[in-house]
């Protein structure tokens, strides 16, 4: 009796055995086949919970990386917008002095009138620029309403309120830019007014109180792009930082992940020797007779 209960304790752990060295056999296949490493709290929680971090960190500097992407690209187009603004508050300075010159008649002062008209659309135009997604970038955080809409007394329809984003770990960047109130007066509303009122011919002459908007919403265009510029230069120092933080990360993960070949096909081995040496044992011990023993 105690015979048949040793060897049937005998064989239950040889198959016990053979499982295991079959399912060790099974993981180092997958894994030198996979490239990758077979991660489980279960298997090794110390690793399985570092990876589980640096994943965390990849995909957190990941998104701060389509965030400074999606920044420069809108910091980009207000650029060109306040680029276009100076040129036009500048041609408009031109022509109001121009304009008051005694040797205009009415003819010419009507083909001057008509390029202050075009100055004044297109100078409303560029604050309406939109971007990608069609969102207005002057809007403040009112992003889908035209901010500057065709009207004299001109109003803004925006908010006032700038956007943010979040390009690094702790920095966050001004990305809506506001020119005007909306409520009070301001440069850019009264800048569009005097145009307006030139074009129009509700006024009639160019004086200095037509100049003294102009210049500043030139002063409030200059002042802007150098913000735009500085926090273009913030995204770039941003993604240099977040660059080199995913490639650290990466690398440690890639290390933790992938296949030690060389271990790997050691375990490979040591499993199928183990197999092997198992199953002959089994054989050997199943050509004994149970009355043999007895």
């Amino acid at each position: 009796m105690d015979a048949r209960i040793s060897s049937a304790l005998f064989f239950q752990q040889g198959l016990s055995g053979i499982q295991t060295a079959q399912t060790g056999m099974a993981r180092a296949m997958q894994e030198i086949s996979s490239g990758k490493r077979e991660l489980s709290p279960a298997l090794d929680p110390v690793v399985s919970t570092t990876v589980t971090s640096l994943e965390q960190s990849v995909s957190r500097l990941t998104q701060y990386q389509r965030n400074a992407d999606a920044a420069n690209a809108r910091l980009g187009q207000t650029e060109n917008a306040l680029q276009g603004m100076t040129e036009v508050i500048s041609r408009a300075r031109e022509l109001a002095i121009e304009f008051n010159k005694s040797t205009h008649d009415a003819v010419s002062r009507g083909v001057l009138r008509n390029e202050f008209g075009q100055l004044r659309d297109q100078m409303r135009a560029l604050l309406n620029t939109q971007d990608e997604r069609g969102e207005y970038i002057f809007a403040g955080s009112k992003v889908t309403t035209q901010p500057y809409p065709p009207g004299n007394p001109q109003t803004y329809a925006g908010d006032g309120l700038a956007l943010n984003v979040q390009v690094a770990e702790g920095r966050t960047l001004q990305v809506g830019q506001v020119f005007s109130d909306p409520v009070n007066p301001d440069e850019i509303k009264t800048f569009l007014n005097t145009l307006d009122a030139l074009a129009t011919g509700t006024e009639p002459v160019a004086n200095e109180a037509d100049l003294t908007p102009m210049l500043a919403a030139l002063d409030k265009a200059v002042t802007l792009r150098a913000q735009v510029g500085n926090a273009m230069n913030a995204v770039s120092l941003a993604r240099t930082d977040n660059e080199g933080e995913l490639y650290g990360y990466t690398t440690t993960l890639s290390a933790l992940r992938d296949t030690d070949y060389a271990s790997a096909i050691t375990q490979l081995n040591q499993q199928t020797l183990l197999l092997q040496a198992t199953q002959s044992t089994l054989a050997k011990v199943q050509g004994l007779s149970l009355f043999n023993v007895i």
